[in-house]
């Protein structure tokens, strides 16, 4: 099942991509600004291109200006000044149209994941299946949780991804029928359910997950494959330990016991964290000392930003269980030095938003401070 934690870092993989995406828009406006000003060599008059580019200058100078501070770059010829707020415009679309895309993509990363851990018990399945059909690896055809990850094959056939069965068989013979754990294992003449469950754990993490072909072919299927493989692997091996060995069943672990809450959480802590006012960015800056925020590593800004969307829109949460979260991240995903760095920073500003009104806690184990 997918926890807090886990969700925070889905939305801020998307935040992450977000972000980039935002230095890509802005250089989009500037290019427009460039072309803008180019000669026409299809054209019949004659082209002043150091005007052009005199222009050029100024549009974009006014552009950069009016971008970051809302103010007019100066006086200028309203032609200049309709390039520029057609390039202000042209960023504005391209961002909300990223924000929309990103924002749906931290559901359709995070059921990814799922599908994912479905492909990983069937590759599980698929190759007791070949063990059977060429005779050996008669343990691990036979193994009883192997037989438990059969019976939910109606609820794994919804997976959206699928091997071709001639690729699952090259990995069996290259990676899974060499290997010499393997081949004790189906050597033993009655194993024990320690047995079974060990050697599918081995197979899981040295074999699906290790550094071999089939681990490579998860990573081309998740771009966030660095972060996620943790994430499935934890599924698979929750479903190996809840075997039972009375009923003969596995349990298939669930995305989430209130997928809806989750969704609602997520999709919240990703547009808050992405709009927050001026003010509030004011309020990082203001708590760096001798560091501008644009010069701040992107991971560490974007901690920040969820942290402060969770402080003052989450009512629910405590502020601790939210600066402990986003340290934990920062040592995770971000610079040497991060972690120490997010704490001071995060312990400072909700001091201040405390101060300002801004942080209204509520709920069981929390103070009203409305």
């Amino acid at each position: 099942m997918l926890n807090r934690h886990l969700l925070r870092i889905k939305v801020m993989q998307s935040i992450f991509a977000f972000e980039l995406g935002k230095k890509a828009d802005y250089n989009l406006a500037l290019l427009f600004i460039e072309n803008f000003f180019k000669p026409d060599l299809n054209s019949m008059e004659v082209q002043d291109a150091k005007k052009l580019n005199e222009h050029k200058e100024i549009a974009i100078s006014e552009f950069t200006k009016k971008f970051h501070d809302q103010t007019n770059g100066g006086n200028s010829d309203p032609k200049i000044s309709q390039v520029v707020e057609d390039a202000l415009s042209l960023y504005k679309r391209h961002l909300a149209k990223d924000r929309d895309y990103f924002s749906s993509y931290v559901v359709l990363s995070t059921k990814n994941a799922i599908s994912l851990y479905y492909l990983a018990i069937n590759l599980l399945i698929e190759w007791a299946e070949i063990a059977k059909d060429k005779a050996i690896g008669k343990n691990f055809s036979a193994n009883p949780i192997i037989v438990a990850f059969q019976n939910l094959e109606i609820k794994l056939a919804e997976n959206q991804y699928s091997i071709s069965r001639t690729v699952i068989s090259s990995w069996f013979r290259e990676l899974l029928k060499p290997d010499l754990e393997f081949q004790k294992y189906n050597d033993l003449e009655t194993p024990d359910l320690a047995q079974h469950q060990a050697i599918i754990k081995y197979i899981v993490r040295k074999i699906i997950f290790g550094t071999t072909n089939v681990n490579a072919y998860f990573e081309e299927l998740d771009i966030q494959w660095a972060e996620d493989k943790a994430i499935v692997r934890n599924f698979v091996e929750k479903t190996i330990k809840s075997y039972d060995p009375i009923l003969c069943k596995v349990e298939l672990q669930q995305l989430s016991l209130d997928w809806e809450e989750d969704l609602s959480f997520m999709g919240k802590l990703f547009m808050e964290a992405t709009q927050l006012d001026d003010g509030l960015h004011q309020l990082i800056s203001k708590n760096t000392e001798n560091w501008e925020v644009e010069r701040l590593a992107m991971s560490d800004k974007v901690i920040l930003q969820m942290s402060i969307a969770e402080f003052i829109n989450f009512a629910g949460i405590p502020i601790k269980v939210t600066i402990n979260e986003y340290i934990e991240l920062a040592k995770k995903y971000s610079t040497l030095n991060s972690r120490q760095f997010i704490n001071g920073m995060l312990d400072s500003i909700a001091k201040e938003l405390e101060k300002l009104g801004k942080i209204k806690k509520s709920g069981r184990g929390l103070i009203d401070n409305k």
